[in-house]
């Protein structure tokens, strides 16, 4: 059986942004039709993390 550290990948902060807004949205859309307030509250905190990803993209380049 593999460990995680054998999956583990390496990902840049524009590919880790990529994902974590892929995340949020598909959690929103589930917060609305589900109407989920935790979920929604997880999508919300997502949002604030992809809105730090940008800013140390911005940063770094």
């Amino acid at each position: 059986m593999d460990s995680i550290e054998d999956e583990e990948e390496i990902l840049t902060l524009e590919e880790a942004r990529k994902k974590l807004e892929a995340v949020s949205s598909f959690l929103e859309v589930h917060a609305q039709v589900n109407r989920n307030k935790r979920t929604l509250r997880i999508h919300h905190e997502l949002d604030i993390q992809v809105e730090r990803l940008e800013e140390i993209e911005g940063e770094n380049q």
